[in-house]
């Protein structure tokens, strides 16, 4: 393992697989779906960034998002299909708005695979099923990068981690 894919394995461990984890798990577990939501999509944009090499850009979120969103898996393909905006109706609704757009909502069904469900008219944001394929889409994108020591990949994730400064920090109690 390079000194680089070291560093990439520090990030993934500290800030997503504890960090980005643990908060979407309390939110969760305290059913505060509309904060787990705003904080999975939040972090799909982040991710994205730094596989796009442009996390810190202007005018590069919605190109950031949709760059992660083919980590998410085959049950997670309808986010990516015309006319289904889930940055919009979600991530941009919950930033600027409070409320999902239109006909929507978000729900917590742990028990159904797809991230959007249809009840009737209705589309319905499933944020347990989104939450597991983030953290699954993760760790496949880190895997990507340590598993190859050529991946292009690692240079465009250095690049968006910048000179290194720490991204979040915790005190001792967080």
């Amino acid at each position: 393992m390079t000194p680089d894919q070291r560093r990439i394995l520090h990030f993934f461990d500290r800030y997503v697989f504890d960090w980005m984890r643990s908060d979407i798990r309390t939110a969760l577990r305290e059913r505060a779906f509309l904060l787990a939501a705003l904080g999975l999509v939040t972090y799909t944009e982040v991710l994205g960034g730094f596989r796009t090499g442009r996390l810190r850009e202007i005018n590069q979120s919605r190109a950031n998002f949709e760059e992660f969103l083919a980590f998410l898996g085959r049950n997670h393909r309808e986010l990516v299909v015309p006319g289904m905006d889930v940055r919009g109706w979600v991530r941009n609704a919950l930033v600027h708005e409070y409320f999902t757009r239109g006909e929507s909502g978000i729900v917590y069904r742990p028990d159904e695979r797809l991230t959007v469900l249809f009840e009737g008219a209705r589309r319905l944001f499933n944020v347990a099923a989104y939450s597991d394929a983030f953290f699954e889409g993760a760790r496949s994108y880190r895997d990507e990068m340590l598993d190859r020591e050529d991946s292009p990949f690692i240079a465009l994730f250095l690049q968006a981690l910048g000179d290194g400064a720490v991204l979040f920090r915790r005190d001792a109690a967080g």
